[in-house]
């Protein structure tokens, strides 16, 4: 293993060991030891005994040192002053300085720049009295030098630190590419699969159109007709997965679905359709009908996947019905019952149920689908208002 590896290794390592809280405790801990060690090392000097006040100052300023280091990551340009302050008020200086130096090492590698560079400027003045009465010799230079020590070492973390957000930020721009990619791609093959099979149902349907049986030309009208809502809906899907990932705002909870929403008045339509196969289908509503596009549009896309789940997977049904019921909030709570046979013991939910599900929590709302009361099978949803486009109180008529 190279040097390079050896010292990625290294950050990694650091890196998590930082992120510890145990970890980020060993240092402060540490110096507080070392903190009790000489402090109790030279009160015990047989040199005489220190006055009550001389004591008490000595024991305030220790413990003050000792807690900064504790809060040198969270406020490093204070403590860097405090440190500093205490150096330059006790006469004792070998009790602050690694306190001092830990905080330069703080203030160098998390500070600003200039807070950085304000900061180990003030820990060299703290000490430059004692080197000025020393002669700038002996403990001045070792002292110096450590706190030379400790700028480095805060410069070295600070580049590590920015070399690693570099990396992380070139990561998540790699991924958000192959996202984009990805999207790309299923947009490719749900425009020429699907889109060319529709197509073609279109194409077959407006052959049936000519034939002379009535029966026969109605079948092939309605199928025209389901076709062709399909293939809008799929190159509506195709343009939103097309879209680039940033143009959605971040955290929105309405469907980004741009001039493509569907609105109630279109479940009209959807239960003409069910009609058309055989089956009885009603369409009530209640209450005040807020003009809300997206909860319109989640509204029909519930609809329509549930009825069409109940004609797919019931058997001997003969009714749908779609409820609409508005409180005074301008909540939804959208009911779609059948009267068919279901399993006691449903598969689990397909994708379209699933994902309609997600998006009515995702806004707040409730969900709940399994056999109804007497027979059939239900699905029951509260929408909230989006609140997207809220243009006024209207009504909407089943």
């Amino acid at each position: 293993m190279g040097k390079a590896g050896v010292d990625t290794a290294l950050g990694r390592r650091l890196a998590r060991w930082r992120q510890v809280p145990s970890g980020r405790l060993v240092a402060p801990v540490a110096c507080a030891l070392y903190e009790v060690f000489f402090l109790t090392r030279y009160i015990s000097l047989p040199d005489g005994p220190l006055t009550p006040t001389a004591l008490l100052a000595l024991l305030c300023i220790t413990l003050a040192s000792t807690i900064g280091v504790f809060f040198r990551y969270r406020a490093p340009f204070a403590i860097v002053v405090l440190e500093s302050l205490l150096t330059l008020c006790s006469e004792i200086t070998f009790l602050t300085f690694v306190p001092l130096c830990m905080a330069v090492f703080a203030v160098i590698a998390k500070a600003r720049p200039v807070k950085g560079l304000v900061g180990g400027a003030l820990a060299f003045v703290a000490v430059l009295p004692e080197a000025i009465a020393g002669g700038f010799a002996g403990n001045a230079i070792i002292r110096s030098c450590l706190l030379t020590v400790a700028v480095v070492g805060g410069l070295v973390s600070r580049m590590q630190r920015a070399k690693r957000e570099a990396i992380q930020e070139i990561e998540r721009e790699h991924a958000s590419r192959r996202r984009a990619e990805r999207r790309s791609r299923i947009a490719g093959e749900l425009h020429d699969s699907v889109g060319h099979d529709l197509t073609a149902i279109i194409a077959l349907a407006e052959g049936l159109c000519e034939s002379d049986d009535e029966d026969a030309r109605r079948v092939s009208a309605l199928i025209g007709k389901l076709a062709r809502s399909g293939l809008a809906d799929t190159r509506s899907a195709v343009r939103a997965i097309s879209a680039p990932i940033d143009a959605d705002p971040a955290g929105s909870s309405a469907p980004s679905r741009g001039d493509d929403l569907h609105d109630l008045d279109e479940l009209r339509a959807c239960m003409d359709d069910i009609r058309a196969t055989g089956i009885a289908a009603v369409l009530t509503t209640s209450g005040k009908h807020p003009s809300d596009e997206g909860q319109d549009d989640l509204c029909f896309r519930i609809a329509r996947e549930a009825a069409t789940n109940s004609i797919r997977h019931g058997r001997s049904v003969t009714r749908v019905s779609v409820a609409l019921d508005f409180d005074d909030e301008g909540s939804c709570t959208l009911t779609v019952r059948d009267d068919g046979c279901h399993p006691k013991t449903p598969a689990r939910a397909g994708f379209g149920l699933s994902r309609l599900q997600d998006e009515v929590e995702h806004v707040g709302g409730t969900w709940r689908a399994g056999p109804a009361r007497d027979r059939g099978w239900e699905v029951v949803a509260t929408v909230l208002r989006f609140g997207r486009r809220d243009t006024g109180q209207g009504d909407f008529d089943a």
